[in-house]
């Protein structure tokens, strides 16, 4: 196999084939019906008004299955009427709470933005 160039990785073809990159209009409907066990928006919410984040925050929630994990960006919060639907796991990384009406079982769910450097994970396949 050959190696990538210095400062980039390659990943497994079995990832990849998991993996489908499309343009998503986030204000418009979506095309997808399915569930997702996590959802990456870091960084893009803070350009939309206050509803428009809300009712985004909101249709990410219905679309991660229970335990599903919604990563935001650290200058990101979720509105206080969506808290309950979540579990913080650590600076913006929210698991779905199992049963989605339950309140957060863990009590350290900030609504407040953070500044916090936050944690990287790396995977590997094979």
């Amino acid at each position: 196999m050959k190696m990538p160039p210095a400062g980039l990785a390659r990943v497994c073809q079995a990832a990849r084939d998991l993996i489908a990159f499309r343009r998503l209009n986030l204000d418009a409907d979506w095309p997808f019906h399915g569930r997702f066990d996590a959802i990456m928006c870091r960084n893009v919410a803070i350009y939309f008004d206050e509803q428009t984040q809300t009712r985004l925050w909101r249709r990410f929630a219905d679309r991660l299955q229970t335990a599903g994990v919604l990563y935001i960006g650290h200058s990101e919060a979720l509105p206080k009427e969506l808290v309950t639907r979540f579990d913080q796991d650590a600076a913006g990384a929210f698991r779905v709470v199992d049963g989605r009406s339950e309140p957060a079982r863990r009590s350290g769910i900030s609504t407040e933005k953070t500044d916090e450097s936050e944690g990287q994970n790396s995977h590997s396949c094979g």
